[in-house]
């Protein structure tokens, strides 16, 4: 196998698409707004590529993305990739022959993904609607009259610091200011108040491909279906936009989570690892 720096869009596409409900988030990364912060790597044998790995650098620290054959991500660990701290984004496969280089703490993670064909729209009417029963409870009375209260907004920057409070609570561990101004975020308000929202990590039209993420409820408005309306909110744009998948990743053991994305159409596609991997250091080289 020999190594190779990766340059062209067009060739890198033609590889991810092969692990396609994997390589959301990199395919979104050849957006021209996102490549300019990618490195790109190969390892080829016979004129073919292998396998890939990328590194996004607008992070700290850099992350990790690697699909292919095990022995040429092997290759390109010890050959190129030797940065001291990374994210890993990384099939479960692929773990041992992280291991071999860097000390891991990996986070089981499962990779989901929405078709325009599959997508199944739900609102506050549409709620109600599957809530009703002959006998409604007091309690499901008082949760309809609640999201009937509630108005639901395009988020823009003006909406920054609601944004900023309501992630306080423990969500958006990856929002930033241009997260908001190049994706797409839906909020339902209380009055003045953002109580839930729904946003993206990664929006291309040119790759007509989008990551779902920054999605969160204040914890006094949880068990409403909010989460629902606005990630519902957030993909209806998208597909009308023309994207054609919409992928996100979600923790295996956020079983509330999963159930949100499975309503509105979401599939369950590729379980993996994130989490920080460091550098193993030449005395753990030289023990192993």
């Amino acid at each position: 196998m020999k190594i190779t720096s990766l340059t062209d869009p067009n060739r890198i596409r033609e590889f991810l698409l092969t692990d396609r409900f994997f390589a959301d988030y990199a395919q979104g990364d050849l957006d021209p707004a996102h490549f300019q912060f990618t490195q790109w790597f190969g390892a080829e044998e016979d004129e073919r590529l292998r396998a890939l790995v990328m590194l996004y650098h607008d992070l700290t620290p850099p992350i990790f993305f690697a699909t292919g054959e095990a022995r040429g991500i092997d290759l390109l660990l010890d050959r190129v990739i030797q940065h001291p701290r990374l994210s890993l984004s990384i099939r479960e496969e692929h773990l041992p022959v992280i291991e071999k280089f860097y000390r891991t703490a990996p986070v089981p993670m499962l990779k989901m993904a929405l078709l325009p064909e599959e997508f199944r729209a739900t609102d506050q009417t549409s709620l109600r609607g599957g809530r009703r029963t002959t006998q409604q409870s007091p309690l499901a009375k008082n949760e309809i009259a609640s999201r009937s209260a509630l108005a639901m907004t395009r988020l823009n920057v003006s909406h920054m610091p609601l944004l900023e409070e309501l992630y306080s609570h423990g969500g958006g561990d990856a929002f930033r200011q241009r997260s908001l101004e190049q994706g797409v975020f839906y909020g339902l308000f209380e009055s003045e108040r953002l109580v839930s929202v729904a946003g993206t990590h990664i929006v291309s039209g040119s790759e007509r491909i989008a990551a779902l993420g920054n999605v969160m409820t204040h914890p006094n408005y949880r068990g409403q279906g909010l989460a629902t309306i606005a990630t519902s909110a957030v993909c209806k744009e998208l597909l009308d936009r023309g994207i054609e998948m919409i992928g996100l990743s979600v923790s295996r053991s956020n079983d509330a989570a999963v159930r949100v994305y499975e309503k509105i159409g979401f599939k369950r596609h590729v379980p993996f690892y994130e989490g920080t991997a460091v550098r193993k250091d030449d005395h753990e080289f030289a023990k192993e």
